[in-house]
């Protein structure tokens, strides 16, 4: 599903007589840390990219369902792992922007990091050369192996700083319509 299009998921939910505690959970269930609505896929410790996608296919419905737009889901150049996408605010700020959160806390905030940080991430060729280029513009060096964001980084200023300039910079560049919210992890 990478390449492809997230058309879209149909969510239905079933609800039973059983009580619930505060935060949502059956009294039964262990509290395992994560929110309720994320512990399916943060449960075993492992995130898979279908889990993920589920997950980012719930949190783009909440968001649509609440009556905001998205744009197309397109795969992050940055480390080939990450969906992105534009939410573009509109009618009151703190409603929409309260309306984003809620939607990012139920259904993406643990899932994603967890699935990005625990996969292989692989910069696309075309952005790691503009970046290696960049850092030796700031006056890196390099050293032409690297793969991703965590590899420039530990060739160069090991705080981050410069290696994220210049992804950020360069990516305009190279993949000028990648969605303007861009997520950097290493």
């Amino acid at each position: 599903m990478r390449g492809g299009v997230l058309c879209g998921l149909v969510l239905v939910l079933v609800t039973g007589c059983a009580p619930t505690s505060d935060d949502g959970r059956d009294p039964g269930t262990p509290d395992t840390g994560f929110p309720p609505a994320q512990a399916w896929a943060l449960g075993d410790d492992e995130v898979t990219e279908a889990e993920y996608l589920d997950a980012i296919g719930k949190f783009i419905s909440c968001v649509r369902d609440a009556g905001y737009s998205t744009s197309d889901l397109v795969l992050s150049p940055i480390d080939g792992l990450t969906m992105l996408y534009d939410i573009p605010p509109s009618g009151d700020p703190d409603a929409w922007n309260k309306k984003v959160e809620e939607c990012n806390l139920t259904h993406v905030s643990h899932i994603e990091p967890a699935y990005v940080e625990t996969h292989d991430q692989v910069m696309e060729p075309a952005l790691r050369t503009a970046t290696a280029e960049c850092l030796r513009g700031k006056g890196f060096n390099p050293g032409g192996n690297e793969r991703n964001v965590k590899e420039f980084v530990e060739a160069t200023d090991k705080t981050g700083n410069a290696t994220t300039d210049c992804v950020t910079t360069t990516m305009r560049d190279v993949f000028p319509h990648v969605p303007g919210f861009l997520k950097i992890r290493w």
